[in-house]
């Protein structure tokens, strides 16, 4: 049979739970305001960093465009010659770019229901380190299928006029950035 507990002794032990609650209640408190402190911190730190990200890329655009046309070209010219040196460099290991255009083929990257792509222009550099200038480029399938100076448009194609800026295929698979 159970005892019963004088009031004393029921006074004794509801302060006792009351403050194991406490207890309780204060650690899942502390927990939260820790969770909230931390996910507020790393949202902090995720917006400062794209922050400084965007103003890094801005600073380097309004950097270049504050150049002077001499300044600007020696700049094209630094950023050709180490481009050329590192695929020299390639060259060296007996890695050598497909030269003739395979139908069989294939970019497993590639998304097969996109249009094809003419980029005109161009100052293609290609594996061993040679460059040419104003060509056209047919992108079809992820890969690229004619390269000349003229290229006839196919029908639905994207035309991008890149102004002579540099395309480099099968660069970054070369080099496994």
């Amino acid at each position: 049979m159970a005892e019963r507990l004088h009031s004393s002794e029921k006074g004794l032990v509801s302060s006792l739970r009351a403050g194991a609650i406490a207890r309780v209640s204060a650690r899942r408190n502390v927990r939260r305001v820790l969770l909230a402190t931390s996910i507020i911190l790393f949202l902090l730190f995720v917006s400062l960093h794209q922050q400084r990200r965007t103003q890094d890329i801005e600073q380097k655009v309004l950097r270049y465009f504050s150049l002077t046309n001499a300044e600007q070209a020696r700049l094209h010219d630094s950023r050709l010659a180490s481009l050329q040196a590192g695929l020299k460099q390639c060259a060296l290991l007996q890695e050598t770019p497909i030269a003739e255009y395979d139908e069989a083929r294939t970019n497993p990257r590639a998304i097969p229901s996109s249009q094809p792509i003419v980029i005109r222009n161009a100052t293609l550099i290609d594996g061993d380190g040679s460059t040419k200038e104003g060509c056209s480029i047919l992108l079809s399938g992820g890969v690229f299928t004619k390269i000349d100076g003229r290229i006839e448009v196919p029908e639905h194609a994207k035309v991008i006029d890149v102004g002579g800026r540099y395309v480099t295929p099968g660069l970054v698979d070369m080099v496994h950035i």
